[in-house]
């Protein structure tokens, strides 16, 4: 599994806003990449993160080439609600556990 980790930081007056592009926008573009696992979105103050989990890293290396995805990019982008610098990493993954049946209890349990 490959976990490809997103990085940025948004305006703090537009947190509803930029909320709403994640649920709106980025999520179902997501779903639509082949090879995408899932994927989550985490916020800090002004931080964000969009963390997803990729089956291959041809797959992620496909989500550059998308055009779901450049749509995507281009329409944030154009918002104006991101500022400061973006990262990317990717990592492989080695190891780890996850109950999927309480984790997806928890995401319906909060709508998320």
């Amino acid at each position: 599994m490959i976990v490809r980790s997103w990085r940025t930081q948004f305006d703090s007056e537009r947190i509803a806003e930029y909320e709403q592009f994640a649920q709106s926008i980025s999520l179902p573009m997501f779903r639509q990449q082949k090879g995408c696992l899932g994927v989550f979105f985490f916020r800090i103050e002004t931080m964000c993160e969009v963390l997803s989990l990729w089956d291959s890293r041809a797959s992620v290396d496909k989500l550059s080439h998308s055009s779901t995805y450049a749509a995507t990019v281009e329409k944030i982008m154009a918002t104006g609600m991101l500022c400061g610098k973006q990262s990317l990493l990717i990592y492989e993954a080695h190891g780890g556990f996850i109950d999927a049946r309480r984790l997806s209890k928890l995401l319906e349990a909060k709508s998320i």
